[in-house]
């Protein structure tokens, strides 16, 4: 074969492609990509039931690619990229208002939507504080919450076109509410140091502020709608949780775990922190209670009736039980749900924290019996009086402490300097008692035998010495 025909050949096998090759291509490959952020359609909900729009949400949630402001210049970004799940709100309000669907389906996929929104409102954020940081760089550390943050970027914007000054900050704060008085203080005394009056952003720039300011509002709103539609179903999503700390606390925890089935995957130890907010640069480090991790939990109505001190104690207990009941629902689903082990788990809870609050069980004090100052009866028999004979005044002692009348006493001189007297232990009376004495001094066998050992040493020296002289 020729290279002509070689090459004529290879072209024939693979220079064209068929329509099933193409379709192919289309149809299997491109689902697997994630999908870009412009390429996610609208459905219009009106053309459309409500079982086909939860599944081209989910699908939508599957293929879902967040945005990344990594690399990208900030005034060339456009502001509706940056949340295209906001695009679905009509989709997912004619999804909470409809009934005539099932509700493990819906409340899987709304759980899975949940977290993407909390990542959509970060980005938004995020957006903000590049741009606004150059203005105002000490603000997104003032007021952590986006909402806020964008509230306040705004009236800050508004009120400085119009040229107004510091007691009218103060007056206008206070009259939007969005923030409280020690937010308000700390704001504005940063504004005295760090804002940037004199600096002009540009219109343009404010216009995207206030769109990401609009954006930030809607996906909270929409959110918080997801957040109440789960509350409402929670008994039948998830009776155990519900059981233990209610439908609100239950719902916000199955909500940031993106369903009951990743809160089951939680460790306890973990399950405390949900929800903590963020620590403000003002605020004390210091939590009554020694509570640190102060999430929702914390603030379930079984807690918050505790005194402070017991916060810490009961938040680890009922964590874990929590997690066990998360447990619990994720095997009942599909099945036959009931709340027996929550109920269960929650009354013995109960039952510790009646357990706590009970008074100590003192017993009647018993009153001390009289001292005695007579001795002590001690069994008698030859060892005890030989144990007595230890600690009794040898007659020599006593012969020291006598004195003969009219005679002098014999002195002698301690180590110490010290004159000491013997009485009459140098006296015919003396004598008697050193021959008469049968008390030897108890010392061991080894104790013997190193005195043994030293007074053969010490006669050794003094033969030494005694040859020597």
């Amino acid at each position: 074969m020729s290279e002509e025909d070689f090459l004529d050949d290879l072209d024939n096998d693979f220079g064209e492609t068929s329509e099933e090759e193409n379709n192919f291509q289309d149809e299997s490959i491109a689902p697997n990509l994630p999908t870009p952020v412009s390429s996610i359609t609208v459905v219009n909900p009106q053309q459309n039931t409500t079982e086909e729009l939860v599944t081209d949400l989910s699908n939508v949630v599957q293929r879902y690619q967040p945005f990344s402001l990594a690399g990208k210049i900030i005034e060339d970004i456009d502001v509706d990229s940056l949340s295209p799940l906001l695009q679905l709100g009509s989709n997912i309000r004619a999804i909470l208002e409809s009934d005539d669907i099932q509700l493990d389906k819906v409340h899987s996929t709304l759980n899975e939507i949940m977290p993407l929104l909390s990542s959509e409102i970060e980005v938004v954020h995020k957006y903000m504080i590049m741009i606004y940081s150059k203005k105002f760089p000490e603000l997104d550390t003032l007021i952590p919450d986006a909402k806020q943050y964008a509230t306040v970027v705004n009236t800050i914007e508004n009120l400085t076109a119009q040229g107004y000054d510091i007691p009218t900050f103060t007056q206008e704060f206070q009259n939007k509410g969005e923030l409280n008085k020690e937010q308000n203080l700390v704001v504005l005394m940063s504004m005295k140091t760090s804002f940037k009056n004199g600096m002009s952003l540009g219109d343009s720039i404010l216009s995207k502020l206030t769109m990401a300011k609009e954006h930030i509002i809607s996906l909270t709103e929409l959110r918080g709608q997801i957040s109440d539609y789960i509350s409402s179903k929670i008994n039948e999503i998830a009776p155990n949780v519900c059981a233990l700390v209610g439908p609100q606390i239950a719902s916000l925890l199955i909500a940031h775990a993106g369903g009951i089935l990743g809160l089951s995957r939680i460790p306890n130890c973990n399950l405390a922190s949900i929800g903590k907010a963020k620590h403000l640069s003002h605020e004390q480090h210091t939590v009554p209670g020694g509570l640190r991790q102060n999430g929702y939990i914390s603030n379930s109505d079984i807690i918050q009736k505790l005194p402070a001190t017991y916060h810490k104690q009961m938040v680890r207990m009922l964590s874990a039980k929590i997690s066990l009941a998360s447990r619990v629902d994720c095997s009942q689903l599909g099945g036959n749900k009931n709340n027996a082990m929550g109920l269960k788990w929650r009354e013995e809870i109960e039952g510790k924290i009646r357990k706590l609050h009970e008074t100590p069980n003192v017993g009647e004090e018993k009153a001390l019996p009289i001292p005695e100052d007579k001795p002590k009866k001690k069994r008698a028999g030859r060892k005890f009086r030989k144990y007595k004979e230890q600690f009794q005044i040898s007659n020599m002692r006593q012969l020291q402490n006598r004195m003969e009348f009219g005679k002098q006493e014999t002195t002698v001189t301690d180590v110490y300097g010290d004159e000491v007297g013997l009485g009459m232990m140098n006296t015919s009376a003396g004598e008697r008692a050193r021959s008469n004495s049968g008390r030897v001094s108890k010392m061991s066998k080894r104790m013997k035998r190193r005195v043994a050992e030293a007074n053969e040493q010490s006669q050794d020296i003094f033969r030494n010495l005694d040859g020597k002289s």
